[in-house]
């Protein structure tokens, strides 16, 4: 998905001038995105009930009111799924969204710039987006292999270590540095795949069988507001104030928070769910 998001606005571009883009170009991913919307929601209406929820039903443990009792018995896994998922988001947005921007802007304009043509980093970006892709299995893998949280713990301690290092990729203003973007974009997005991997699974486990789809629902959700709402606002913001280490600064603190939440999760993986 985000490879062919990417793919469309490069193919835009390529055929397009500035004046087209602006004036319909843009339009043109949205109105494609309503064949998704249909796809989408195909694959929903066919789609079952999970076998633990079925067996749930069958137990008449299923709840009348489940954001009630998620709320009531299970505010603290809410809090963890926030958390967990928050600094993903906010890796994404820091990656695809304010890079771009930052990456794409004249050199010396509202405080820095890389100078590169949008095409040239929508191109660095599909590169990357498949090493998304890549890590993305081998973390579900070895989620599957040692455990959900030592995966997600490493990824969490990795990138406290991306977010203070990789500012120092991105500081050579002028310099159109392909080599030190592309070390950024697949490292980031490497780390990314490593985190969102587990999160499948993780995130519904955390919760009981009958409020699991409820719990796991708003836990993703909070995180999208937590992680990615005004990510692409803040981090222009700091980054024309206070440079791109700012942006760095940012970005460990989400993973901080990360870490905090895997360290205070139980491991899932050897738990029956069916008991």
């Amino acid at each position: 998905g985000f490879f062919l998001s990417n793919g469309t606005f490069f193919l835009l571009e390529a055929f397009n001038d500035s004046e087209a883009m602006m004036t319909w170009g843009w339009r043109v991913p949205f109105l494609l995105s309503a064949v998704l919307v249909v796809v989408g929601l195909v694959v929903r209406v066919h789609m079952e009930e999970t076998p633990i929820f079925r067996m749930a039903q069958e137990r008449n443990a299923v709840v009348k009111a489940p954001v009630v009792e998620v709320f009531r018995k299970s505010w603290v896994q809410v809090l963890q799924a926030t958390f967990l998922v928050a600094v993903t988001y906010t890796l994404f947005y820091t990656l695809a969204t304010w890079s771009l921007a930052w990456g794409t802007k004249p050199v010396g304009q509202g405080g820095g710039g890389l100078g590169f043509t949008n095409q040239e980093y929508l191109l660095m970006l599909m590169v990357a987006v498949c090493v998304f892709a890549l890590f993305i299995v081998l973390s579900c893998v070895y989620a599957d292999r040692i455990g959900r949280r030592r995966v997600l713990t490493f990824s969490s301690v990795a990138l406290v270590v991306f977010a203070v290092a990789f500012p120092y990729l991105l500081m050579g203003e002028g310099k159109r540095d392909f080599v030190a973007v592309m070390v950024f974009l697949c490292v980031g997005f490497a780390l990314m795949g490593t985190a969102f991997g587990p999160i499948g699974a993780f995130l519904p486990e955390l919760f009981d069988a009958n409020v699991r789809y409820t719990g796991s629902g708003i836990g993703y959700n909070l995180a999208a507001i937590v992680g990615a709402a005004f990510v692409p606002t803040i981090a222009t913001w700091l980054s024309a104030n206070w440079g791109v280490q700012s942006v760095g600064l940012y970005l460990g603190v989400m993973a901080v928070c990360c870490l905090i939440a895997v360290v205070t999760c139980r491991e899932t993986k050897d738990v029956d769910f069916t008991k």
